[in-house]
């Protein structure tokens, strides 16, 4: 064994999720809260307890999720909503080129699996374990912390979502529930500001959605996500070029 990690205690696959789960739990104080929000606000719009259900649980994107519902709300044509989700879940790419050093070698089936549970707190709780696990016996379970932080972020969410789903279709629309995608897209700006990339990005998108506010079909939030989406990519591309070379 390197002498290097001669002290170092090596982490099963089942010690690296539970130690996921853990990291997460911190933040399901605010997962759960969201969760509840969205499935309350899809119950209301949809007027359906089970719609609200499978599309909180199963499309796992709370802020695409709120917009999509709002823009559903406004009668705006079906490519809207959907375009609406595509552009702002494009934010993924920036955390999937950031943690793809550390994916090179994991089977597709936990790619696929990776991707589908990735949320900006999955991001936020993961990378920063892949990063310091890289080098170490233990990066080749670190996979696992991820996956165990993102199973507890998305059992949170769920579980919100079907609380939220069976109070929300009772609440009236004049409750104003539909300020809640503008207040998520202020989370999301603030939220993704943790690094040089995300504040960039977030600073560019957040200037871009005032200046493109009086767009129809809150498009001067698609334009404004992908403005901050290209910039925020091609620094972190800098970045990881600047860490190979060192």
């Amino acid at each position: 064994m390197n002498p290097t990690f001669s002290n170092v205690l090596v982490s099963t696959p089942r010690q690296q999720f539970v130690a996921g789960m853990r990291a997460q739990i911190p933040n399901t104080s605010g997962i759960m809260p969201f969760g509840m929000i969205a499935g309350a606000f899809t119950a209301t719009v949809l007027q359906s307890q089970l719609l609200a259900v499978l599309y909180t649980s199963g499309v796992f994107a709370g802020r695409a999720q709120m917009v999509a519902m709002q823009l559903v709300l406004d009668k705006s044509p079906i490519f809207v909503p959907l375009a609406a989700c595509v552009v702002i879940n494009l934010r993924h790419l920036m955390y999937g080129a950031a943690l793809s050093e550390y994916f090179r070698h994991v089977p597709l089936r936990w790619k696929i699996l990776s991707a589908f549970l990735m949320t900006d707190l999955s991001y936020i709780v993961g990378y920063p374990h892949f990063r310091k696990e890289v080098g170490t016996p233990n990066a080749a379970t670190s996979l696992w912390f991820f996956i165990g932080a993102s199973i507890m972020n998305w059992g949170a969410w769920s579980t919100g979502g079907v609380i939220g789903a069976l109070i929300g279709a009772q609440i009236p629309l004049s409750w104003s529930l539909d300020l809640v995608p503008t207040f998520s897209f202020i989370a999301a700006l603030v939220n993704g500001m943790r690094d040089k990339a995300g504040f960039v990005a977030g600073a560019a998108a957040g200037i871009c959605a005032v200046v493109l506010a009086g767009l129809p079909w809150s498009m001067g939030l698609f334009i404004s996500a992908i403005i901050g989406l290209v910039l925020g990519l091609l620094i972190e591309k800098k970045a990881q070029s600047a860490r190979r070379g060192n």
